[in-house]
């Protein structure tokens, strides 16, 4: 593979373009307008240690799906951008049904006898029935599926509190499906409302054969979506203003005020080696702000080993950090030092690579750290915190000197 017009991340000059290819040498236009072009020794593009080069958008091809999974699975649907709306969906379930078990909880003390009797089909349907509109086209084969009735009595197996089988109490305990599970609700409930006719009677007489059917059918929706971002991907842009995260789309300002918000690709640097990523996220015209759910941006982290973005929550949590400046840039690209949370690897590297990227100097990072320690050094319950802020600064000093 030809190095010629990669380009690079060169930690003495910044960035630059590989020009031409020499024995043992790589020329290099830096972007800087006060460096020329240099020389550089191949063998520091190998080690990877002072030049970093940047490799090709990561993008998934359609064939990268794995069909032996689940379809309905975290990482393709935080992938295909599905998955903010998926738990919008559960969501919402979920704050329904836990009114409903707690009048059942208050009429009863099994409230397990009246819970299931007491969901009312009609507020599930409204609250499905967008979803299943949206997302008709991926649960709906016409040349073997009726079309879709989500409106029948199939429904009410929305119920998302269940009897606790693991306990050996002999009083009954209703626990709540969790996300994960809901999935495979989801599509158990889509499955056989399907499999159902006009007159409520399952048109399916090979269960295994139909599951699978459908399963080819999502997937290969699946790959469309993912053959037009894959041809898409030369037009997306880098991500260059902070991301804003929510819980739930349907519970920001900009969908509550009906705002102009639409779903768009970003480019995003991974943490570990600066190559880029596609990332799905909402874009609000009105706001002028891009948004992402918690869920796909943590299945991204997760899958990539954590991007550099800079985030910005939405309703942040309660913390005994949260008297001082939680939405501090530094903050914000996810420097913490919360027990459990970042390691002293992980945050050394997060701090380098701020440094490396110009994304932050090092008098801004060092002066946010100082003032923490300045104002909770000494305090009960912050010596662990105050250690780390130590450590970071010493780490920086060193580096900067390399």
């Amino acid at each position: 593979m030809s190095l010629v017009g990669k380009r690079i991340n060169d930690k003495r000059r910044g960035y630059g373009t590989i020009l031409e290819i020499k024995p043992g040498k790589a020329i290099v236009s830096y972007d800087a307008e006060d460096i020329p072009d240099k020389e550089v020794p191949l063998k520091y593009i190998k080690d990877k240690k002072l030049v970093t080069i940047f490799e090709d958008p990561i993008v998934r091809k359609p064939e990268d799906f794995d069909k032996n999974s689940k379809p309905l699975n975290f990482n393709n649907l935080a992938y295909l951008g599905f998955l903010d709306d998926f738990y919008d969906l559960y969501s919402k379930l979920i704050k329904y049904n836990d009114t409903i078990f707690e009048e059942a909880e208050q009429e009863n003390r099994c409230p397990s006898l009246t819970y299931y009797k007491k969901l009312d089909n009609s507020v599930i349907d409204e609250i499905t029935k967008p979803f299943f509109e949206k997302y008709s086209y991926l649960f709906a084969d016409p040349p073997y599926i009726i079309t879709p009735k989500y409106d029948n009595e199939d429904l009410v197996n929305f119920k998302l509190y269940r009897i606790d089988n693991q306990r050996s109490s002999p009083d009954i305990k209703m626990v709540r499906l969790q996300f994960t599970s809901f999935l495979d609700k989801l599509y158990n409930v889509v499955f056989f409302t399907l499999m159902r006719d006009d007159s409520n009677q399952f048109i399916t007489s090979n269960s295994e054969r139909d599951f699978k059917r459908l399963n080819e059918h999502i997937f290969a929706e699946f790959e469309k979506a993912a053959s037009v971002i894959h041809s898409n991907s030369v037009n997306i842009k880098e991500l260059d203003k902070p991301i804003y995260i929510f819980d739930m789309l349907s519970n920001t300002v900009c969908s509550r005020e009906k705002h102009n918000v639409s779903t768009v690709r970003v480019y995003v640097p991974k943490l570990s080696d600066l190559s880029k990523i596609d990332l799905p996220v909402h874009y609000c015209e009105d706001c002028q702000r891009y948004m992402i759910g918690r869920h796909t941006l943590s299945q991204f982290d997760k899958a990539y080993k954590k991007i550099l973005v800079r985030r910005i929550k939405m309703d942040d949590p309660d913390s005994v950090f949260s008297e001082f400046d939680l939405e501090s840039m530094l903050h914000q690209y996810g420097y913490n030092v919360v027990e459990g949370e970042l390691t002293e690897d992980e945050r050394h590297e997060l701090l380098a690579m701020l440094l490396d990227t110009g994304k932050m100097t090092n008098f801004e990072i060092c002066s946010r750290i100082e003032q923490n320690l300045n104002l909770f050094q000494g305090r009960p319950g912050y010596e662990s915190a105050a250690a780390k802020w130590s450590d970071d600064l010493l780490f920086l000093e060193t580096y900067v000197q390399r």
